[in-house]
């Protein structure tokens, strides 16, 4: 999948090549490319039958990374997220196709109680969900739900469409991520939401809770 980018026509047929597989991807899906290997094993916490739930996987064209299918809300995979295992792996994440722009994570949607958690990163998302917190979606970065034109119309549609009355803000505990939290809570709000922040201590984030952590905050939902 890597190709090589020069100037002029090469660099345009590479252009019309991503846009080609872009629509196919959005049209009929993509699938899972051969010599895919299925992860078998516990990653960071996260226990094997979770990662096998979201199809993760390892490809020698994702080199060191721990590859995860894009699905849409239709459950077709639009791209595939290889995120970095190793430190020193540039860039951290690589996407295929290139130029797809990532929406949340998972494609679906399944609030308790009329409720969901917001979380950034994917492995935010896989921890928490791997402990119980399955009314959990990742961002996959802040600007997806929330850029300077306002909210995103299409994400707040699929969140009232899927049930959700309530959302937990539970970014990143640092300055960027309280941030973010404090100016999307309003914006929310408007869109008629009930919003509730969780602030991690400072410089963690969700990938870090513990199973009595994420008890806490399921109990926290259904009202114990």
């Amino acid at each position: 999948y890597h190709g090589v980018h020069t100037d002029g026509k090469s660099a345009r047929v590479e252009l019309l090549k991503e846009k080609i597989q872009k629509c196919i991807s959005e049209s009929v899906g993509l699938k899972i490319p051969n010599k895919a290997i299925r992860f078998a094993t516990s990653y960071r916490g996260i226990s094997a039958s979770t990662l096998k739930e979201f199809d993760a996987f390892t490809h020698p064209d994702f080199h060191g990374r721990l590859v995860f299918p894009m699905r849409a809300s239709s459950g077709k995979i639009v791209a595939f997220n290889g995120r970095a295992m190793e430190p020193g792996i540039e860039p951290r994440y690589d996407i295929y196709p290139r130029g797809v722009s990532l929406s949340m994570y998972p494609g679906t949607i399944n609030p308790i109680n009329g409720s969901i958690f917001l979380v950034e990163g994917i492995f935010d998302f896989l921890n928490v969900y791997d402990k119980g917190l399955t009314n959990t979606v990742a961002l996959l970065g802040v600007t997806t739900l929330h850029n300077k034109k306002g909210l995103d119309k299409e994400k707040v549609a699929q969140f009232k469409l899927s049930g959700v009355t309530k959302i937990f803000l539970m970014l990143d505990g640092d300055t960027a991520g309280r941030k973010a939290m404090e100016e999307l809570k309003p914006l929310l709000e408007a869109a008629d939401f009930y919003v509730e922040i969780i602030e991690l201590e400072e410089d963690t984030d969700p990938g870090e809770l513990s199973a009595d952590d994420v008890e806490i905050l399921l109990n926290k939902v259904k009202g114990r």
